[in-house]
């Protein structure tokens, strides 16, 4: 590793913008020096000293929280409003969603089996958290979306839709 990193490489290692970093060096936060075209360069000192915990294996995966992505939520830490989620693989999780009191879920499987669910039962109070849908193969979980109202609509595969 170099003595030092531009300000695109630093703000990568510590997963934060180059705004970010730019606004860090303005209030003293960080302590850049600058090269021969005046750039800002980044010690790997400072580097270390920001960086609180290991850095974590990247996978390059682009999905969000919102998306679906594969693995079992082994543990959270929460700092205000971000939060580190560990997950290990070999388990896919349809969705998250935020913890909004007396929020209710429709849950259903691609067999069309499918219930209605308070938030208040599906949270988990492990770290390995709550399992709220068990089928059994070739049938999976396909979906959960918030639930309001009396009615459901689904349109199946043959793209006719129930009521």
């Amino acid at each position: 590793m170099a003595e030092d990193l531009s300000l695109g490489e630093a703000a990568k290692q510590l997963g934060v913008s180059v705004d970010t970093l730019r606004r860090w060096d303005s209030a003293g936060k960080l302590e850049t020096t600058r090269d021969d075209s005046d750039r800002r360069r980044v010690p790997v000192s400072e580097i270390e000293r920001l960086r609180p915990a290991p850095s974590r294996h990247r996978t390059g995966d682009t999905f969000s929280a919102r998306n679906r992505f594969a693995g079992k939520v082994v543990s959270v830490e929460a700092d205000g409003v971000m939060a580190l989620v560990e997950i290990e693989a070999g388990h896919e999780i349809l969705v998250v969603f935020p913890y909004i009191e007396g929020q209710k879920f429709l849950v259903a499987s691609h067999a069309g089996k499918g219930f209605v669910v308070k938030i208040e039962d599906a949270l988990g109070t492990t770290r390995k958290g709550k399992q709220v849908l068990n089928v059994k193969a070739p049938d999976k979980a396909t979906a959960i979306a918030p639930a309001g109202g009396d009615h459901v609509a689904s349109i199946g595969e043959n793209r006719k839709m129930l009521v």
